[in-house]
C-alpha cells in the first residue's frame, strides 16, 4: 500500500474532489472522446470515480487498476452502491501485466498517475501491448519532478525546487524527520523522478504510438501562464514545466 495514499483512500470527500476534477482532465486533452460500446481501462483508476463516469458515457466495459488495496476497497464498495453497473465495471487491485493477459482494449485513461509508476518502462510496454490497433492512450499528470513542487508535498520542502536541488541522500535524511516510516529512496515515497525530457523520449518518440495531442503546461492562472513563457528558454524549461497531457494513438 502506498504510505501517502492510505490515509485518504475511504474518504468521501476525496472520492468527491476528484470526481469535480474529471470535467477538467477532459477539457485539457481537448475534449470527451466517444466511449459507446468500447472496452476501456483505467491505469491507476484511485478510487473509481473515472470508471463510474465513463460507464455513464456508454463503454461496454470498463477495468479499474490500482496498486492501492485502500482505493480498490473504497472503488468496490461504491460499485454496490451502484448495482446497475456491476456487470459494465470491474476493479482490480495489482498490477496491469499480471492482469488477464489476452484483454485487449480500445481506449485507456490514465489520470495523475505515470510519475508515480517506479517500474514505467515496463508498464508503459504492456499498455502498448494491451491497445488495440488504433486504440487510444488518454492521460494527464502532473507535477512534474523537476517542476518547483514535484516532490508533490512528500518531501516537506520549506522551498520551491528544494527537492531538486539537493542530493538524495541530503534530501532523505531531511524527510526522514516528518514521517514514522523510514524511507532510503525517493521511488519509495512513490515517485518515479523521470523528467519532461524522459517522457518525451519515452511517450512522443514512441515508435509504436503517434502522437494526437501534447500539451505541457496547462491553466489558466497567472502563474501558470507565467510558466509556459519560461519554459520557452531551454536551459530552464525542465523546472518550468509543471504538467503534461497526451493522446497518443497506436501504430
Amino acid at each position: 500500500m502506498n504510505f501517502f495514499k492510505k490515509q485518504i483512500d475511504d474518504s468521501e470527500s476525496w472520492y468527491e474532489k476528484r470526481r469535480r476534477g474529471i470535467p477538467l482532465f477532459w477539457k485539457r486533452l481537448g475534449g470527451i472522446p466517444s466511449f459507446n460500446g468500447l472496452t476501456v481501462l483505467d491505469l491507476g483508476c484511485d478510487n473509481g470515480n473515472m470508471c463510474f463516469f465513463i460507464a455513464k458515457q456508454g463503454a461496454k466495459r470498463v477495468i479499474g487498476i490500482d496498486i492501492n488495496a485502500g482505493s480498490i476497497s473504497f472503488a468496490k464498495k461504491k460499485l454496490e452502491e451502484q448495482p446497475k453497473f456491476k456487470d459494465k465495471i470491474e476493479f482490480i487491485c495489482g498490477e496491469l501485466q499480471k492482469y488477464n493477459p489476452g484483454m485487449k482494449f480500445d481506449i485507456i485513461v490514465s489520470r495523475d498517475t505515470f510519475e508515480h509508476i517506479i517500474n514505467f518502462n515496463d508498464v508503459l510496454n504492456e499498455v502498448v501491448r494491451r491497445l488495440k490497433p488504433k486504440g487510444r492512450l488518454y492521460v494527464g499528470f502532473g507535477p512534474l519532478w523537476n517542476s518547483p513542487y514535484g516532490g508533490h508535498g512528500r518531501m516537506k520542502m520549506p522551498i520551491p525546487w528544494g527537492h531538486v536541488l539537493l542530493p538524495e541522500k541530503v534530501l532523505l535524511k531531511w524527510v526522514n524527520l516528518f514521517y514514522s516510516k523510514k524511507f532510503d529512496s525517493i521511488e519509495e515515497m512513490g515517485l518515479n523522478r523521470l523528467a519532461l525530457r524522459d517522457y518525451e523520449r519515452l511517450l512522443l518518440k514512441n515508435p509504436s504510438l503517434k502522437t494526437i495531442y501534447w500539451k505541457v503546461n496547462h491553466g489558466d492562472r497567472f502563474l501558470s501562464r507565467l510558466f509556459a513563457k519560461i519554459a520557452r528558454i531551454p536551459l530552464l524549461r525542465e523546472y518550468f514545466s509543471h504538467d503534461l497531457y497526451a493522446v497518443l494513438e497506436k501504430k
